[in-house]
């Protein structure tokens, strides 16, 4: 099974991702957590992410503005390139991607 890290998400993602192997994508996912976290702690989350210099696909859930009750899909990569991945079911009833 992965490590669990428990702290700060804002404090502590900068360090798991550096610490992490290159040869590989990473995946950051979130279901619930942003809704606990002040608005400074998301944006620092937010900004870990676009700044990463390695290929990472970001998972949240949250309500997309033109599927309700989905998540969002993002596919980030080194330089600040983002491709738009798709939309999931919260409960995984269905998959809407286009990779």
């Amino acid at each position: 099974p992965p490590p669990l890290v428990r702290g700060d998400a804002a404090e502590e993602l900068p360090r798991v991702l550096a610490e992490l192997p290159r040869d590989g994508v990473t995946l950051v996912f979130q279901t619930s957590l942003f809704e606990y976290l002040t608005e400074e702690a998301r944006e620092r989350v937010r900004a870990t992410i676009d700044a990463s210099d390695r290929e990472l696909v970001f998972v949240a859930s949250g309500r997309p503005r033109s599927v309700p009750r989905a998540w969002g899909m993002r596919i980030y990569r080194p330089g600040g390139r983002r491709t738009f991945a798709g939309h999931a079911d919260y409960h995984g009833t269905w998959l809407d991607y286009d990779l």
